[in-house]
């Protein structure tokens, strides 16, 4: 999150594994363990077609159901739309490991 707020994007944790940017979504992620393992695994949205994203994500009432769940579907967006015009993917994932490799140093 540190990371994204110095390039000027308002950034929070939301709920167990959602990343948002003035309420919207942009980021999700999961975890499974086992019993000598983890496997974790997230996104980051940064120009997906979000009328596809949500016709392919939205479930069906049917599995909704056999989960014993609701679904709350977040409103999302993509980053792209809170970086500067200027910045590319690969500029994104260049800054971004730079200031892993500096955090984690």
């Amino acid at each position: 999150l540190e990371a994204l707020r110095s390039l000027g994007i308002p950034c929070e944790i939301s709920g167990r594994n959602d990343l948002v940017s003035l309420g919207q979504k942009f980021s999700g992620s999961a975890q499974r363990t086992t019993q000598n393992r983890i496997l974790h695994h997230g996104t980051l949205l940064y120009n997906s077609d979000l009328s596809v994203l949500s016709r392919v994500l939205t479930p069906s009432k049917a599995k909704l159901e056999s989960k014993a769940v609701k679904s709350v579907r977040s409103r999302v967006v993509n980053l792209k739309e809170r970086l500067p015009a200027t910045m590319t993917l690969d500029a994104l994932i260049a800054y971004l490991a730079s200031y892993m490799e500096h955090a984690l140093s």
